[in-house]
């Protein structure tokens, strides 16, 4: 166990970071004693209110689990919208994946998340949404745009797991209900590596402004 009196060398900028560490040492259980979530939750707590990103989103992943704090999908929400208020592309790829599940809000939001998500350089949002428009789920079927998303994701470089095996899949699916033209088409088109804007981008039509989040 560490206490504050552990880190007294180091400049107040700097205790956010450490106090995050803190609490992945004691989530993971190292540091000689087990996993402690309860733990991590008051290290994380202390990195978030001194600005940490990673400790917002580490909290919010606590609270939706309900390990070591109550679950509390409002709680969550409170600290993704706060990561995303600085910016977090993670804190929006998460908040448009569980509402798709259903909870922090309805699942119509869910698009317009990930392509937040997407601006601010998550490849893994656009896996997630060219898998909608590949089913057809939440938006209309499209396996154009599906690829096209495709592509943004595949240009954004390594993913990691599941989201490397879940691109390969969704690229060759979409260009398999393509005509061989029009994939070529799109993957040569200048350009053809963003994804085309969409009605779900527009919080007037598609976001309820700080619903849930």
């Amino acid at each position: 166990h560490r206490d504050l009196h552990s880190f007294p060398t180091r400049r107040s900028s700097d205790l956010p970071a450490a106090f995050w560490l803190a609490g992945r040492m004691a989530e993971a259980g190292r540091g000689g004693g087990p996993p402690n979530a309860a733990e991590a939750a008051k290290w994380y707590r202390r990195a978030a209110d001194g600005g940490s990103v990673p400790a917002m989103l580490s909290l919010a992943v606590l609270h939706l689990e309900g390990r070591g704090v109550p679950q509390s999908d409002a709680r969550a929400g409170d600290w993704l919208r706060k990561a995303a208020g600085r910016g977090s592309a993670q804190a929006l790829l998460l908040t448009g994946a569980m509402r798709l599940e259903g909870r922090l809000g309805p699942a119509s939001d869910a698009p317009g998340y990930l392509r937040k998500a997407m601006a601010a350089g998550s490849g893994e949002a656009a896996v997630l949404l060219g898998e909608l428009y590949l089913a057809g789920k939440v938006v209309p079927r499209d396996p154009a745009e599906a690829y096209r998303l495709a592509l943004f994701a595949e240009g954004k470089g390594r993913l990691g797991e599941p989201f490397a095996a879940r691109l390969g899949r969704l690229l060759a699916q979409a260009a398999s209900d393509l005509p061989p033209a029009q994939a070529q088409a799109i993957r040569s088109r200048p350009g053809g590596r963003e994804a085309s804007p969409r009605q779900e981008d527009k919080p007037a039509e598609r976001l309820r402004t700080g619903t849930g989040f």
